[in-house]
């Protein structure tokens, strides 16, 4: 060993280690050969001190070994390691039993110290309990395959490991800087539940709401509401690889409707009711099964497929899609010297899919369809005086008992005006 001054410049040193002389060089050399511990250290040193704070440090240089030839440690005691672990209630009234593969390895490394063992005990592991002689590094493997937990029995898991080491060890020929090593590390492998015997159970999922209707159909769209759109809304309710009777139970909006494992019900009535209705659809999931075996390649899916469908028909009566009043006051001045009049469109775009019936007039006086191709609309003069006002109303409707297709994206753009026919022509005479 290297026994280092800061402080002081050495200059000489005299004493023993044992029966080893010291010297000097880059610090005070202390020779440990043929050294038996306890040994005391007699040292004679001179030097010049400069500074008024003086310090050492001990090291073992890189280039120097130390090595025990044979040494005694006493007064290791290392305590058992108990593990106690309730079965929760929540887990009993779960499940009547579990079948379960469970792997941990215990590495160990017990390096230069013999004697050393360990005893474990357990009411988890098959393979593994008993009295294991630890001796430089290896695995201790604990393991239980599928192996069955009766909770009608089985209350706690427990597992106690208690090490064992000799009252006074003995270690022989050990590098000082490699030392002595007592680790044991447990890691757990594998955890895998094979089998699941279930209890009758309900499990209760609120989702919340999915969708409001009131806020999609609204507006130019409102209209939808009042078509017979025919949906087919799936719920189907699936679980395989298992023998587990179960059902499952939609409540969709406050009606219930009850799903059979392995059957397909069709909610799309319940949907159409809450469109036309234009409310919000919220849905419960409630899973009652009774008591059954579940594996681990149990699949238990539930699903709720519904389209919104871009055919319709109409009911018993026209179906309004908007209405408001129009200014053609315009005419009033002029309608005694008209004619006739002829609604053309300037702009014309009908990409809805919709078929629908144009009524312009307080009893609709002018009718048309408003389909793919703009319209003109001829005005007779006895119905002009019917639309020579401020307010003439409009209605857009589709007619009753009709099949309509709308189409994604669509847009319905017009921009009308009137073209009149006088009944007379006005002479003018020009002059010389």
């Amino acid at each position: 060993m290297l026994l280092k001054f800061n402080g002081i410049t050495l200059t000489n040193v005299s004493g023993t280690f044992g029966s080893n002389a010291l010297s000097l060089s880059e610090g005070i050399v202390i020779p440990f050969g043929g050294i038996s511990l306890p040994a005391q250290v007699n040292a004679q040193i001179s030097g010049t001190v400069n500074s008024n704070e003086i310090s050492y440090s001990l090291d073992l240089p890189e280039d120097q070994t130390i090595t025990i030839d044979s040494a005694q440690i006493t007064g290791i005691d290392i305590s058992p390691v108990v593990i106690e672990q309730q079965v929760p209630p929540e887990v009993k009234n779960f499940a009547n039993s579990v079948k379960a593969t469970i792997k941990v390895d215990l590495d160990y490394d017990v390096t230069n110290v013999s004697g050393v063992s360990v005893n474990i005990t357990s009411n988890i592991f098959d393979n593994g309990n008993g009295t294991h002689s630890l001796t430089g590094t290896g695995t201790i493997k604990l393991i239980s395959v599928d192996k069955l937990f009766d909770f009608s029995t089985f209350d706690k898991f427990t597992m106690t490991i208690t090490p064992t080491v000799p009252s006074a060890i003995t270690v022989t020929n050990v590098d000082i800087r490699e030392g002595l090593k007592l680790l044991i590390q447990p890691k757990l492998v594998e955890f895998t539940v094979s089998e699941v015997n279930l209890k009758g159970q309900t499990f209760e999922q609120d989702l919340g709401q999915l969708i409001n209707f009131g806020d999609i159909f609204k507006d130019d769209f409102a209209f939808i509401r009042n078509l017979d759109l025919d949906i087919t809304a799936n719920v189907s309710f699936n679980v395989t690889n298992a023998i587990v009777p179960a059902t499952v139970t939609l409540n969709l909006s406050g009606t219930s409707v009850e799903v059979p494992e392995g059957t397909v019900r069709n909610v799309g009535d319940i949907i159409e009711n809450l469109i036309r209705s234009g409310s919000p659809l919220n849905l419960i999931v409630t899973v009652k099964t009774d008591a059954g075996t579940l594996t681990k390649d149990t699949l238990i899916t539930a699903s709720l497929n519904f389209t919104l469908p871009l055919h319709a028909t109409t009911h018993e009566s026209d179906v309004l899609v908007k209405s408001g009043t129009v200014d053609l006051s315009l005419l009033r001045d002029v309608k005694d010297i008209i004619d006739k009049a002829t609604l053309k469109f300037g702009v014309y775009n009908n990409s809805t899919g919709l078929q629908a019936i144009l009524k312009l007039g307080p009893n609709g006086e002018i009718n048309t369809l408003l389909g793919n191709s703009a319209p003109e609309i001829v005005v007779e003069n006895e119905n002009i005086g019917a639309i020579s006002n401020e307010s003439v109303p409009y209605q857009i409707l589709i007619p009753k008992n009709s099949t309509i297709s709308l189409n994604y994206n669509g847009v319905l753009k017009i921009a009308p005006y009137v073209a009149v026919h006088l009944k007379v022509a006005t002479e003018v005479n020009l002059g010389n």
